[in-house]
C-alpha cells in the first residue's frame, strides 16, 4: 500500500534555534509479481481505479509544499514537539549535559555521530578565528538561550518562526486578511440594510394603508438582510481563525485527540 516518510534536516542558527527543513516523501510502489509471473489483470486494474486516483489526488493536495495546508500540517507536529524540545535543552544546558546523554547509541548512530563532531570542530574553530557568533552558539551551547521562563507565545510564534520568512504563507495571510475586510464590509451593509427593512416592515404594519406588497417584499428584505449577515459573520469568523494560524496558536497536549 501507500507508505512514506519525513525527512528533517536541522540547520542551527543560532542558540536554541534552528532552520528546519522538512520533505514529506509519500508513494505506492507497483505490486511486484513473483518471479517469473507477468502481474495479474486485476493488480493492474486495481492501481487505476476511482479510489486510488482519489486517495493520490487527497495525498497531492495535502503534502503539496506549495500549498499553505502543507504548512500548517506541519505546524501541528513542530508545536507540540517544540515545547518538549525547548524544555529538554534547557535542562540539558542548565544541567551541562550535552547530546550524548540523550540518546539511546545504535550502529545507525555513526553518520549523526560523525556530524556532530564535525559541528563542534566548525564551531571551535569559528569561536578561534573571529569570536563568539550565533551558529557557533547554537552547536557549542555557549548563552542562555534556553528560558524556562520563555512565554509561550514567543515559543510558539509562528509569524516570527515561519510565516513572514515563507512567501506561500506570507501570500495566504495577505489573502485571509483581504477576504477579511469584505466580510467586515459586507457585514455593516447588511447590517444597515436590515435595519432599514425592519424600520420599513414596522411602519408598513402599523399603517393599513400601505399595500400587501410592500409589506411582504419588506419582510423578505428583513429576514434576507438577517441570513445575510448570519453567513457573512461566519465566514469572517472562520477567516479570522486561518489568520490566527499564521501569527500564533497555543497548544495543550491534553486537548489534544
Amino acid at each position: 500500500g501507500t507508505f512514506g516518510h519525513v525527512e528533517l534536516f536541522m540547520s542551527p542558527t543560532s542558540a536554541g534555534k534552528s532552520r528546519v527543513f522538512l520533505w514529506n516523501t509519500i508513494r505506492r510502489p507497483p505490486p511486484a509479481a513473483p518471479s517469473g509471473e507477468k502481474q495479474s489483470l486485476k493488480s493492474r486494474l486495481a492501481s487505476l481505479s476511482p479510489l486510488s486516483a482519489i486517495k493520490k489526488r487527497a495525498i497531492a493536495i495535502l503534502m503539496n509544499p506549495a500549498s499553505a495546508r502543507s504548512h500548517t500540517i506541519s505546524h501541528l507536529i513542530f508545536d507540540g514537539d517544540g515545547i518538549f524540545l525547548h524544555k529538554q535543552g534547557n535542562r540539558m544546558q542548565s544541567s551541562g549535559q550535552t547530546f550524548r546523554q540523550y540518546s539511546t547509541p545504535t550502529s545507525s548512530d555513526v553518520l549523526l555521530n560523525s556530524y556532530r563532531r564535525y559541528l563542534d570542530a566548525a564551531a571551535k574553530l569559528s569561536i578561534e578565528r573571529s569570536g563568539s557568533n550565533s551558529a557557533a552558539e547554537s552547536v557549542s551551547f555557549i548563552g542562555s538561550a534556553y528560558r524556562d521562563d520563555m512565554p509561550r507565545s514567543v515559543m510558539l510564534d509562528r509569524y516570527e518562526s515561519h510565516t513572514k520568512h515563507c512567501s506561500v504563507c506570507s501570500a495566504e495571510l495577505a489573502r485571509c486578511e483581504k477576504r477579511k475586510g469584505f466580510y467586515e464590509t459586507a457585514e455593516v451593509s447588511f447590517a444597515g440594510a436590515g435595519g432599514a427593512s425592519a424600520v420599513a416592515l414596522l411602519i408598513s404594519l402599523a399603517s393599513n394603508a400601505v399595500p400587501r406588497s410592500i409589506v411582504r417584499a419588506a419582510a423578505v428584505g428583513t429576514v434576507a438582510s438577517v441570513l445575510g449577515s448570519f453567513g457573512v459573520s461566519k465566514r469572517k469568523r472562520s477567516a479570522e481563525k486561518k489568520i490566527q494560524s499564521f501569527l500564533f496558536e497555543d497548544y495543550v497536549h491534553a486537548e489534544k485527540e
